[in-house]
């Protein structure tokens, strides 16, 4: 089942049928991981529920983080390969968020499919 992670003034919030214990396990390799925050997996998880690339501003207002948070997510997301930036030929300010191969991957290792 998918988890719909939410990084809320320190609070974790989640819609799944998984139970905390198996959500809080699934997590564990992402939260090891060195630069990895909640927030990022945030990213993470709205991009794998995504049927295609994810508008940039519309990212943010879902996951109700500031802009300059969800640039702050993305950078890191974009160093670690885990997603890939479009920018918009006919709007030079719009920017399509989409998943890199290697961010599925990390996504299925921590037990969630996308």
């Amino acid at each position: 089942m998918l988890a719909t992670v939410i990084d809320n003034n320190g609070i974790i919030r989640y819609h799944t049928a998984m139970t905390p214990a198996a959500l809080l396990s699934s997590l564990r390799p992402a939260l090891k991981h060195r630069h990895m925050k909640v927030r990022h997996l945030a990213v993470l998880l709205l991009l794998a529920e995504a049927p295609s690339r994810v508008d940039f501003t519309a990212g943010a207002w879902d996951l109700r983080l500031p802009k300059s948070a969800m640039t702050r997510s993305c950078d890191v997301l974009y160093k670690l390969g885990f997603i890939d930036r479009e920018y918009s030929q006919d709007d030079a300010r719009k920017i399509f968020l989409g998943m890199t191969p290697k961010g599925r991957e990390f996504i299925r290792s921590m037990g969630v499919s996308s």
